[in-house]
């Protein structure tokens, strides 16, 4: 059959796509956006524990930027600089910017980097669960293909998809 686009959830299923002769052009990795959990509301002194484990402000909304993986292909340096330049100068005052890294992030200047593009955000641990930092979260930035935009829409948290130069679901 003709495919125009074909959408997969990693970039395994996409090398596996071009390996069985399908054009590079017409195969893109948006991740797989079928992890439906039951949803369990957190206490609100977990709440306020972990708000304050985050170095959060008690006062603030949190506004969290959840990042991909740092790739060439995917998501780059250029891109970070972007996400962060257009999230920390937009945000009103009433949030606070939270940085949730991809799990696997190794970048060693992680934090001067961030530090140089959003100078009062706070940095949650890269292995913190998602779901954790959606307990504290008021609204969601993203570049839009992501599976934490699910879970976020899944909790009523709004999210905001930031696509710096690449289309999404949301488009």
């Amino acid at each position: 059959l003709p495919v125009d686009h074909l959408f997969v959830a990693s970039e395994y299923e996409r090398a596996r796509f071009l390996d069985i002769g399908m054009p590079a052009e017409t195969v893109e990795t948006t991740g797989c956006i079928f992890r439906y959990k039951e949803l369990k509301l957190i206490d609100p002194d977990e709440k306020e524990k972990l708000r304050r484990e985050l170095g959060l402000s008690p006062n603030k909304l949190t506004a969290t930027l959840s990042l991909a993986f740092l790739a060439a292909s995917n998501e780059t340096l250029d891109v970070r600089r972007q996400l962060l330049e257009i999230v920390s100068k937009g945000l009103p005052d009433a949030y606070e910017l939270l940085i949730k890294p991809h799990p696997a992030e190794q970048d060693k200047n992680f934090s001067k980097f961030v530090a140089r593009y959003a100078p009062k955000a706070k940095i949650a641990p890269p292995m913190m669960a998602i779901d954790k930092i959606l307990d504290v979260t008021s609204v969601l930035f993203n570049r839009g293909n992501s599976q934490v935009n699910i879970d976020a829409l899944q909790r009523y948290i709004p999210v905001i998809p930031v696509p710096v130069g690449r289309k999404t679901f949301f488009h």
